[in-house]
């Protein structure tokens, strides 16, 4: 099956461009001009459901996104930190702090020295498949896919501080109203 998978045309160069370091698309395409991008396209998913190749997930990028989509009306009367610890992601970053006090929104790569007031722990993957719409964030929580910990109140309320991703597919489920 491996030899099926990795001698298709094109799919050598493909494998050599991912060992050489690329792990954007666009990189990709760079190092392998001549191949179409509908053909490299139908390549990664290949490699990627044999097992070779996996999505790289960028938690700072994520992260950035999800801070300049913050619901301000949504947050508490007073400053409120997150700390996000996001394993698996592709620019090796991990923790992050969102130190929300509205208006102001802050997102910090080193603890900003406050105490935290919510704690998220999770693969970045989950976390995308939230911010994209393709899961509901209490289940991620219910499944153990994501531990969140802190006062009941300010879990509970921590999805309604975030709209989703302007490219997710599905609108985000309405809050139930306390």
């Amino acid at each position: 099956m491996a030899s099926e998978v990795l001698t298709e045309r094109w799919t050598p160069l493909v494998v050599r461009e991912l060992l050489c370091g690329s792990t954007r698309f666009n990189d990709l395409r760079r190092g392998v001009p001549l191949m179409s991008p509908a053909l490299l396209s139908k390549r990664l998913k290949t490699l990627e459901r044999a097992g070779v190749v996996a999505k790289p997930f960028d938690a700072s990028l994520l992260v950035w996104d999800m801070h300049r989509n913050i619901e301000l009306d949504a947050l508490p009367a007073r400053r409120v930190v997150v700390h996000f610890h996001l394993r698996g992601s592709s620019d090796g970053n991990s923790h992050f702090w969102l130190v929300l006090d509205a208006p102001n929104v802050d997102l910090c790569l080193t603890d900003p020295g406050h105490d935290i007031d919510v704690q998220v722990a999770g693969n970045v993957a989950t976390l995308v498949d939230y911010w994209m719409g393709r899961t509901d964030f209490r289940k991620a929580v219910r499944t153990g896919d994501l531990e969140v910990h802190g006062s009941r109140t300010l879990v509970a309320a921590l999805p309604s501080w975030f709209s989703r991703s302007n490219f997710a597919p599905v609108p985000m489920p309405p809050m139930p109203v306390s």
